[in-house]
């Protein structure tokens, strides 16, 4: 008797020219279902201790507002005038140059 074989990819079998394996299928169903029992777990994990959630989400909150959004407002200020005035289409051809640097296409200088 021939031993079977078992593979991580669908693979055709000797039933026929389109039959895949079913084998495989059911390895893929597991996965998912082990997935799908993982994240109900830290649903479940979340809602048990939604007060410290909340909590550390809160924290989180206040360290964004407070420190990224005001370091990073000027350039984002700064790049929309920019931008609105035409100053890309001006500066294209010397930023041309640095696309080579860091492997870009030509046009991502404009």
């Amino acid at each position: 008797m021939r031993k079977r074989r078992y593979f991580a990819c669908p693979v055709r079998m000797e039933r026929g020219a389109g039959a895949y394996d079913l084998r495989v299928m059911e390895m893929k169903k597991h996965a998912r279902t082990d997935l799908f029992l993982i994240l109900c777990g830290v649903l479940v994990w979340f809602l048990a201790d939604a007060s410290r959630v909340r909590e550390a989400a809160a924290r989180a909150l206040v360290l964004c507002l407070g420190t990224v959004v005001p370091a990073l407002f000027p350039f984002l200020a700064l790049s929309s005038l920019l931008l609105a005035l035409g100053f890309a289409g001006r500066l294209a051809p010397y930023v041309a140059g640095l696309t080579a640097l860091y492997r870009l296409p030509a046009d991502a200088g404009a």
